[in-house]
C-alpha cells in the first residue's frame, strides 16, 4: 500500500513544481533575487509613498528655436513728414507711450514756406474761381467765347489741384487749414505716436536738422508680440495650424508658456534649411516678453496615452532602470521586488514605460537614496 501511494504523491509534487516554475518564468520583469527590505522608519524618513502604474498622455514634439517678435501692425517707425529742425524731444528710450502722444516738436524754414505756399494758393484759387465764374456767366449770356471759358476753367482746375495737394500736406501735419489761409502761421509742429507701445529706439537729437522721411523713433506694441519659429525642412510636413506650442526663454528656462501655431511658412532659407512659422502667444497680457528675445520651442504634433510612472519612482543603476514593487509585510518591514523597466519619453514629471508590466503596487516617491546592486 505504501508503495502504491508514494508514486502518485511524487507525480503530484513534480507537477506542482513544474507549474510553479512556469509561473515564475512568466513574471520576467521581476528580478528573481531575494526580496529587498525597507524598514518602516526608513520608509517614513525618506517620505516614501505607494502608488500605481498610471496611464498618461505623451506627445510627439518637434524641437526648434525662435524669437519673440512684433507683428507688422505692432511696429511703428515714426518718420518726419517735413524737413526741419528738432526743437524738443518729449519721449525717452524704453518709455511707454499712448497713441497720439506727442513725441517731438519740429520747426524750421520749410514749415514756414509750406504755410506761405498754402496761403498763397488759397488766395490764388479764390481769384481764379471768381474769374472762371465771371467768364462762364458772360458766355451763358452769349458774351465771350467758349475758348475763353475752357481756358479759365483749365487755369482754375490746375490751381485747384495745387491748392488741394497743399491742403492735404497741411492737414497731415495736424494744422488747421482755415487758420493758415488767414495767415495765422505756426512756428513748429508736433510729431505724435501712431500706436500704443514703448520706445525702443530714438535716432535724432535736439537741434538736429532732418530730411523728409528721416526715421526718428521706433515703437513696439507689446500687445502685438508673437512667436517666430525656425523649423527645419525635414519637420515642416508634420506641422498644421492649430498645433499646440510650448516655449521657454533663456531668462526663465524652468517656466513654460503656451502658444498656438497660426501659420506654417512656405519659403525655405537655403542657408539654414529652415522655414519660418508663427504662433499666437496665449495670455500675452500677463507676460513681460522682450522684443527679439530668444526662445526654445516645442511644437506638439500629436498625443497618445501610455503606461507611465513618476520620475521620482525610478532607480537607475548603470544602464538599467528599476521600480520597487510591494510584495508583502514582514513585521514592520516592507519586502519589495525589483522590477526592470524600459523607459521612453519624459513629460510633465512622468516617464513612459515601454515594456509591459502588470498592475503592481509600487513605491512612487522617495527612492532617491536607494542603491541597488
Amino acid at each position: 500500500m505504501k508503495q502504491t501511494l508514494l508514486f502518485p504523491l511524487f507525480v503530484i509534487l513534480t507537477l506542482f513544481a513544474g507549474c510553479s516554475s512556469e509561473q515564475n518564468s512568466t513574471d520576467n520583469n521581476i528580478e528573481q533575487t531575494e526580496l529587498l527590505t525597507i524598514t518602516q522608519k526608513q520608509f517614513e524618513t525618506d517620505k516614501m509613498e505607494f502608488g500605481q502604474i498610471e496611464t498618461k498622455p505623451f506627445s510627439e514634439t518637434i524641437k526648434c528655436s525662435g524669437t519673440i517678435v512684433a507683428k507688422p501692425a505692432g511696429v511703428a517707425k515714426v518718420s518726419s513728414p517735413i524737413s526741419g529742425v528738432v526743437i524738443k524731444i518729449y519721449g525717452s528710450l524704453n518709455q511707454d507711450v499712448k497713441q497720439n502722444q506727442i513725441l517731438f516738436e519740429l520747426g524750421g524754414n520749410e514749415l514756414i514756406e509750406l504755410q506761405k505756399e498754402y496761403a498763397d494758393a488759397a488766395s490764388h484759387i479764390k481769384q481764379l474761381k471768381s474769374e472762371y465764374d465771371r467768364i462762364k456767366a458772360l458766355y451763358e449770356e452769349n458774351i465771350g467765347t467758349e475758348k475763353e471759358v475752357i481756358a479759365a476753367k483749365s487755369e482754375y482746375n490746375k490751381a485747384n489741384a495745387t491748392y488741394e495737394a497743399l491742403k492735404l500736406k497741411i492737414g497731415f501735419l495736424g494744422l488747421d487749414p482755415l487758420k493758415i489761409e488767414e495767415a495765422s502761421f505756426v512756428q513748429s509742429v508736433n510729431i505724435k505716436s501712431p500706436i500704443n507701445g514703448f520706445i525702443t529706439q530714438i535716432s535724432v537729437a535736439v537741434g538736429q536738422y532732418i530730411e523728409l522721411q528721416t526715421s526718428m523713433v521706433e515703437i513696439i506694441d507689446q500687445s502685438q508680440l508673437q512667436l517666430q519659429v525656425a523649423v527645419f525642412e525635414k519637420d515642416i510636413h508634420t506641422l498644421k495650424t492649430g498645433h499646440s506650442v510650448l516655449f521657454n526663454t533663456l531668462n526663465a528656462p524652468e517656466k513654460s508658456y503656451d502658444a498656438v501655431l497660426k501659420s506654417v511658412g512656405r519659403n525655405l532659407d537655403v542657408e539654414t534649411h529652415t522655414i519660418l512659422c508663427f504662433g499666437d502667444i496665449k495670455n500675452l497680457s500677463d507676460t513681460h516678453f522682450i522684443n527679439n528675445e530668444f526662445v526654445e520651442v516645442g511644437i506638439t504634433t500629436h498625443s497618445e496615452m501610455k503606461s507611465a510612472v513618476p520620475e521620482s519612482a525610478i532607480i537607475k543603476t548603470d544602464e538599467n532602470y528599476y521600480l520597487l514593487a510591494f510584495n508583502k509585510m514582514d513585521g514592520n518591514n516592507y519586502l519589495l521586488n525589483k522590477i526592470k523597466i524600459e523607459v521612453g519619453r519624459v513629460e510633465n514629471g512622468y516617464v513612459e514605460i515601454l515594456n509591459e508590466i502588470e498592475d503592481l503596487k509600487i513605491i512612487s516617491s522617495g527612492v532617491y537614496n536607494m542603491v541597488l546592486e
